[in-house]
C-alpha cells in the first residue's frame, strides 16, 4: 500500500484502542521488493513516534509483559468429539478402534526397542553378519506399519486383518533375528531367557512347561509374546517372576524353595475369595461377581471396588445390578492366583447383559488385572448417553483425578475424561490408578465413581482388559508396562547367555518421569554408528537426565523431531554416559553416536 492509505488505517486502528492498551504491527521487509512506503515509515519514525517505533523481535519479546503465550490451556479444557462422531457415523468400533490403536502401537514400539537391542548386542558381541541389513529393514517396516495403524484409526473401523498379519510377520522376523544374534543355532539348548526392550526396569511374570523326558524348560507359548494364562494341569509347569533391567535380558534360573529374602515362607496369593500379595488384598464378591474391596495389610477400611454397570438415558433413575451365578478359582500357584466370575446384569429385573470377569494378581505386582467378557442382550442406540461400563468406586470424596494426554499427566476436572492410558485417583494417604489398556472414554458419574465405557453405540468388541493399581508412583510407566508384551526365547546355549550383552542393561535412563517412546538403530554400511531415541517427560517436572551405555560414545546430539541438531551434549570423562537438561512435558530426540 502507499503511505497515505497506511496512515489512514493507522488512525482508524488507533481509535479502536483504549489509552491503556497498545498494539503491535509486524512489518515484513523483503530487500529489493519493498515499496517506498517502508522507507517513508523509517523516516517518520526517526522524527516522531506518532506511527510507532521500529524494534527487533528480540527486544520486543524481552520488554513486553505478555507476549501472547502467557495463558496455559490444560487438555481438560478441550472437549474431544471423537466418540460422538464415531457413534453418529454408525461405526462398529467407536471404542475398540482406539484400543486396537494403542495395542498395535505398544507392540510396534516394543519391537522397535527390541530391534535396537539386537543391533547393540550384536555390536558388543558380533555373531551375525546379516544383522545390519535385517535391523535396517525391520526399522523401515515398523515405521510403515505405524503409519498404517494411524491411518486406519481415523476411520473408527475394526482392525484390518492385513494390518494384523503385517505386524505378526514383523514380530516373527524380529524374534528370528533375535535367536540368530543370541546364537540359538547351537545344539546345546539349556537356558531360557526373557527380554525387556523398554527403557525402564520391569518385573515380569511368565510360566514355562517342563518336559520330564528331556528335563528341559520350554515356554508354553514359545517365540510369541507371552500373556499369563491358565496352566495346563496335564503338564508340569514352572512359574517365574523376574526383574529385568532396561534394554536388558535375564536368564531364568531355578531356586530351591519358595521363601522370601528373610527365609520365611511367602503366604499363598489365592485364599478363598481373596487375592493377596505383599502390597494389598483384593476380595471378590460372590454375590455380584465384582471386586468387593481393596484393603491394605497395615490399615483397616475398604479402599475401592469395581463392578459392571449399564447406564440408559431413557431410564436415568433405574440403576443396574450385577448378579453372580458362578465363581471359581482357575489358576493357583506360588506366585499368582486367578478367580473367574460369571453372571448377568439386571436393570429393573430385566437381563440386559451376560458377563464373565477374570481377576488376576501376581506377587510383586501393584495392580489387579481384570479381563472382562460382556455380551449385551439388548440393542444399544447410537448415542453416547447409553453405555455399558466398568465402574471403579472409592471412599474419599476429597480426591483429585489426573489423566493422561499422550502419556503426559494432567489434572482432570471435567467429568468427561478422554484418557486411553491411565486415570489416577489421589487421596490423602493412598492412590488408585486405573490402567485403561487403551479404553479411551471415562465418565465421572459421582464424586467417588468413575465409569470406563466398554460398549457404546454399535460397538462389536466383547472382550476388554484393564488394571486397578494401588499406590503406583509413576503412572505412565505402569501403563506402558501393562500394555506392552513380554518377549522370551525358550532355550539358548549357555555360552551365549554368558556374553556381555546378557549381564548389564544396554541403555539406562536414571529419571523415572522420562519414558522412551521410540528407538532406532542407525547404520553406515555394515557398521552400527548410532542409535536414535525419542524421550518424553510425563509428570510436569523439569530435571536432568543421565543416559548410560556400555558402548563408548563419540558424540551425542540433542535434536528436534525432524532430526535437526539443536545442541551438542557434553559427555562425561569415561565416555559412557551423558547428561541432558529437560523441561516440564518436554519431548525431544537424542542421537548417541558410537
Amino acid at each position: 500500500t502507499d503511505a497515505a492509505t497506511f496512515l489512514d488505517f493507522s488512525v482508524q486502528f488507533g481509535r479502536q484502542l483504549d489509552s491503556a492498551h497498545s498494539a503491535t504491527m509486524i512489518l515484513v521487509h523483503w530487500p529489493g521488493k519493498t515499496q517506498s512506503t517502508f522507507h517513508d515509515l523509517v523516516r517518520i519514525s526517526s522524527r516522531s513516534p506518532v506511527l510507532g517505533t521500529f524494534q527487533t523481535f528480540e527486544d520486543h519479546f524481552d520488554e513486553i509483559y505478555d507476549p501472547g503465550y502467557g495463558d496455559t490451556f490444560l487438555p481438560d479444557e478441550y472437549r474431544a468429539g471423537y466418540l460422538a462422531e464415531a457413534c453418529k457415523s454408525n461405526s462398529l468400533a467407536p471404542i475398540s478402534s482406539i484400543v486396537s490403536y494403542w495395542k498395535n502401537t505398544w507392540k510396534l514400539k516394543s519391537l522397535a526397542h527390541l530391534n535396537t537391542w539386537i543391533a547393540v548386542a550384536n555390536k558388543l558381541n558380533p555373531t551375525e553378519r546379516s544383522a545390519t541389513h535385517q535391523c535396517a529393514s525391520i526399522a523401515y517396516r515398523i515405521r510403515s506399519a505405524q503409519h498404517w495403524v494411524e491411518q486406519q484409526t481415523e476411520s473408527w473401523q475394526p482392525s484390518a486383518n492385513e494390518l494384523d498379519t503385517e505386524i505378526s510377520e514383523i514380530e516373527d522376523t524380529v524374534l528370528q533375528q533375535l535367536r540368530r544374534v543370541c546364537g540359538a543355532e547351537s545344539d546345546s539348548y539349556t537356558i531360557p531367557v526373557i527380554f525387556n526392550p523398554l527403557g525402564f526396569r520391569r518385573r515380569l511374570a511368565l510360566t514355562t512347561t517342563v518336559d520330564s523326558a528331556a528335563n528341559n524348560t520350554t515356554f508354553s507359548n514359545s517365540q510369541k509374546p507371552y500373556q499369563l494364562s491358565v496352566a495346563d494341569t496335564a503338564k508340569p509347569v514352572r512359574h517365574w517372576i523376574v526383574d529385568v533391567d532396561s534394554f536388558g535380558a535375564t536368564r531364568l534360573q531355578k531356586h530351591a524353595n519358595a521363601t522370601s529374602s528373610d527365609g520365611k515362607r511367602e503366604p499363598d496369593v489365592l485364599v478363598g475369595e481373596k487375592l493377596q500379595n505383599e502390597f494389598f488384598v483384593a476380595t471378590i464378591d460372590a454375590k455380584s461377581g465384582g471386586l468387593r474391596s481393596i484393603q491394605f495389610h497395615d490399615k483397616r477400611g475398604n479402599r475401592g471396588g469395581q463392578r459392571l454397570v449399564h447406564h440408559d438415558r431413557t431410564r436415568p433413575n433405574a440403576s443396574s445390578q450385577m448378579v453372580c451365578r458362578s465363581m471359581k478359582q482357575t489358576a493357583i500357584s506360588k506366585i499368582g492366583g486367578q478367580i473367574e466370575t460369571a453372571g448377568v446384569i439386571l436393570v429393573a429385573g430385566e437381563e440386559v447383559a451376560e458377563f464373565r470377569q477374570t481377576f488376576r494378581l501376581l506377587r510383586g505386582q501393584r495392580y489387579l488385572e481384570v479381563e472382562i467378557e460382556l455380551t449385551p442382550k439388548i440393542t444399544t442406540p447410537s448415542s453416547t448417553e447409553t453405555w455399558f461400563a466398568s465402574q471403579l468406586a472409592w471412599q474419599d470424596e476429597s480426591c483429585s483425578l489426573h489423566a493422561a494426554c499422550q502419556l503426559a499427566k494432567y489434572q482432570a476436572v471435567n467429568p468427561q475424561i478422554q484418557s486411553p492410558n491411565f486415570v489416577e485417583i489421589t487421596m490423602t494417604d493412598y492412590s488408585l490408578t486405573l490402567l485403561a489398556g487403551g479404553l479411551p472414554s471415562h465418565r465421572r458419574t459421582a464424586r467417588c465413581k468413575l465409569d470406563t465405557m466398554l460398549i457404546v453405540g454399535n460397538e462389536q468388541q466383547r472382550n476388554f482388559r484393564l488394571g486397578i493399581g494401588v499406590n503406583i508412583t509413576h503412572a505412565a510407566r505402569a501403563a506402558i508396562h501393562f500394555d506392552s508384551p513380554i518377549y522370551a526365547i525358550d532355550q539358548l546355549p549357555l555360552a551365549s547367555t554368558e556374553s556381555h550383552a546378557f549381564h548389564r542393561c544396554l541403555l539406562h535412563l536414571d529419571c523415572k518421569n522420562i519414558v522412551t517412546t521410540f528407538s532406532e538403530p542407525i547404520f553406515t554400511g555394515d557398521k552400527l554408528v548410532a542409535i536414535r531415541l525419542r524421550l518424553q517427560e510425563t509428570e510436569g517436572r523439569a530435571g536432568r537426565l543421565n543416559i548410560s551405555t556400555p558402548i563408548t560414545l563419540v558424540k551425542v546430539e540433542r535434536q528436534n523431531l525432524l532430526g535437526h541438531t539443536d545442541a551438542d551434549l557434553k559427555m562425561n570423562e569415561h565416555l559412557h554416559s551423558v547428561g541432558i537438561d529437560f523441561s516440564a512435558h518436554d519431548f525431544f530426540q537424542v542421537e548417541l553416536r558410537f
